[in-house]
C-alpha cells in the first residue's frame, strides 16, 4: 500500500514539530535536524528560517522514501505509514 499525500504530509508535519535547531558556528547560522529523518537536515541564517526550510527537506525526504519502496518510520501520534 502506497502513502497518500496526505499521510505524506501528516507525517512531515509530525516529524516537523519534533525537529530541533542548533546554533552552528561555521558557516554562522542554524541547523535543523530531525532523528525521525536520518541523514535530513536544514540550514538558516536564522533558527526559523531552518525550521521553515527543514518543512520542506522533510516532505521531500519523505516522498523519496515513499518512491523508492520504504514506509515511512512510525512517529507517535501519527498514522502509521511503515508499510505504504
Amino acid at each position: 500500500m502506497r502513502a497518500s499525500e496526505q499521510q505524506i504530509d501528516d507525517w512531515a508535519d509530525a516529524a516537523w514539530h519534533r525537529t530541533t535547531v542548533e546554533q552552528i558556528e561555521d558557516p554562522e547560522g542554524f541547523v535543523a535536524e530531525c532523528a525521525e529523518a536520518p541523514g535530513a537536515l536544514a540550514f538558516g541564517r536564522t533558527e526559523q528560517q531552518a525550521r521553515d526550510e527543514m518543512r520542506t527537506v522533510l516532505l521531500d525526504w519523505a516522498q523519496l522514501r515513499v518512491a523508492r519502496g520504504h514506509g515511512l518510520p512510525r512517529i507517535s501520534g501519527t498514522v502509521h505509514a511503515a508499510s505504504m
